[in-house]
C-alpha cells in the first residue's frame, strides 16, 4: 500500500469501479505557487495580462515512508518506490503520493510524485452537475 496526502484544502473523494469510496482530507499543508503578471492591454476598460509562475512554495520534498518505524526518507531518485529498504530499520517502504492543485502539478514537471484530481472526464457528478468524486488521478 501507498501513502496519498492531501496537500489541497478541499476533501478528495476517490470513487473506484469496484470497492467502497476512499476520501483524502486535506492534511493543513498548502503549497502556493507565485505569479508574475505584467499587463499587456486592455479592452474595453478591462485589462488583459500576462501570467508567469514563479517559485513553488510549501511543497514537501519527494520521499518514502516506512510503515514500520515511522520514518520519512528523502530525496529519492526516479519517482516513487515501494519496496525499498528503510535505512533506520531495514523495513519496506512506500511510496508517497502527494494530491496538489493543477497549479501546483503544472509548475514542478520534475516531480513523479504528485497527483492532480482528474476534474474532466474522471469527475463524478451530482444532478446539478457538481463534482461529487473523481474515478482517476492525473499523474507523469
Amino acid at each position: 500500500m501507498n501513502t496519498v496526502i492531501n496537500l489541497t484544502p478541499h476533501s478528495i473523494t476517490f470513487r473506484p469501479v469496484f470497492g467502497p469510496d476512499r476520501t483524502f482530507e486535506p492534511s493543513g499543508m498548502i503549497p502556493r505557487v507565485s505569479t508574475v503578471e505584467t499587463v499587456t492591454q486592455s479592452i474595453d476598460g478591462m485589462d488583459c495580462v500576462v501570467q508567469v509562475t514563479g517559485e513553488v512554495d510549501g511543497l514537501p520534498p519527494e520521499r518514502t515512508f516506512c510503515p514500520r518505524c515511522g520514518g520519512y526518507q528523502s530525496p529519492w531518485h526516479g519517482g516513487p518506490t515501494t519496496g525499498t529498504s528503510c535505512p533506520d530499520c531495514l523495513g519496506e517502504t512506500e511510496a508517497v503520493f502527494l494530491v496538489v492543485s493543477r497549479m501546483i502539478f503544472d509548475a514542478c514537471p520534475e516531480r513523479r510524485d504528485l497527483l492532480v484530481p482528474d476534474t474532466g472526464k474522471g469527475a463524478v457528478r451530482d444532478g446539478a452537475g457538481r463534482i461529487t468524486a473523481v474515478s482517476r488521478f492525473v499523474r507523469r
